[in-house]
């Protein structure tokens, strides 16, 4: 069963702080879209899968391009903003991870226990971003995100 929300979230964008600002007040008159949980059994009573309405996990994934030779340096200067982001956003980022899709292409996933907090993670990491633009990222940043709407655990 699918969930379409008539006003679903936007994907592949490229976004600023204001508009990130500006999505924030839409989020919040659109939460109660995602209040309702649908849960179906699919093999027996201990598989279950749900909308993650529940849940709320809200991921956002951004495609860096980055010059190869300096992959083990973004890493390391990506890694030592772990605690500035903690910091800056005092919690609600469950996970992150860097994927290497390409020679040049990074994708960072990151986690978050609700759409709230991933407006605040998108403004810090925004800010965070900008101090490293000029060293290591050579296009611009693609964004795709989405609250969860579907999970199976097996």
């Amino acid at each position: 069963m699918k969930k379409i929300s008539k006003d679903s979230p936007k994907v592949s964008v490229e976004h600023s702080m204001t508009e990130t600002k500006q999505e924030h007040k839409i989020i919040d008159q659109n939460q109660s879209d995602f209040e309702k949980t649908n849960k179906i059994d699919l093999i027996g009573n201990e598989n279950t899968h749900q909308s993650n309405v529940d849940q709320q996990k809200y991921f956002r994934i951004s495609l860096f391009t980055i010059p190869p030779e300096k992959k083990d340096e973004f890493i390391e200067q990506s890694d030592s903003f772990k605690k500035e982001v903690r910091k800056r956003l005092g919690g609600g980022i469950l996970s992150a991870y860097m994927i290497q899709t390409e020679r040049d292409k990074i994708l960072l996933v990151g986690i978050y226990d609700s759409i709230e907090n991933a407006v605040k993670g998108k403004i810090v990491a925004d800010e965070i971003f900008l101090e490293m633009d000029a060293k290591f990222i050579t296009a611009p940043i693609r964004v795709e995100e989405g609250p969860v709407v579907y999970e199976v655990n097996y």
